[in-house]
């Protein structure tokens, strides 16, 4: 075999093996990257899991030390007189975040906290109504205490009825708030939530 021949032989072998250690390089540079990516991935999603807890966790502190604790007390058949200012806008981290809430893969934690959240805003919508039935109480009783009618009676004592039979509504929504609130902030610091990201 003549020299050019093996001078050919030898720089394809060379070339194919340059070419082969080349591929090898990209590869472990894209499977670097990838498993960079996916840590980057899961330390943001453990990052939002984390304010959300928090977000949960700071609405049940203020809640059960505003009013919780208040109409968790109330004895049965009492109306709740108390009127309490409540807002919408508790829930931002939430709000922020409701698409990938929506992709969470753990089913049981994805569902519990669309519920928690659907509960917190079904009672802050209980708590609204009841305001209004305070405030109708309290025209009511004014009313009467200027012209004491037996009609302005009447109208005062169905406003007071309505307090009583709405304040079991109340405590029911109460009730079923605190009980999901609590199991959603025990699922989440089951998910790991609240230890520390690794370093990378």
């Amino acid at each position: 075999m003549s020299s050019e021949w093996i001078s050919a032989i030898a720089g394809l072998a060379g070339a194919v093996i340059g070419g082969l250690c080349t591929l090898m390089g990209v590869k472990k540079q894209l499977a670097a990257g990838t498993a960079d990516q996916k840590r980057r991935e899961a330390s943001h999603h453990r990052a939002i899991l984390q304010a959300l807890h928090d977000e949960l966790e700071t609405v049940a502190e203020v809640y059960k030390s505003s009013i919780g604790n208040q109409i968790g007390a109330l004895p049965k058949g009492q109306p709740f007189f108390y009127f309490w200012p409540v807002s919408s806008e508790y829930f931002g981290i939430y709000h922020s975040n409701a698409v990938f809430i929506g992709h969470l893969k753990d089913n049981d934690l994805r569902k519990a906290l669309v519920q928690t959240y659907t509960y917190a805003k079904a009672l802050i919508d209980s708590f609204r109504l009841n305001n209004a039935f305070v405030e109708k109480h309290q025209q009511a009783a004014l009313i009467t205490n200027q012209a004491p009618t037996d009609t302005n009676k009447h109208m005062l004592n169905a406003a007071y009825q309505q307090l009583v039979s709405y304040a079991e509504t109340l405590q029911e929504s109460h009730k079923r708030f605190e009980r999901n609130i609590e199991d959603t902030l025990r699922r989440l610091r089951k998910a790991g939530v609240l230890t520390e990201s690794d370093s990378h």
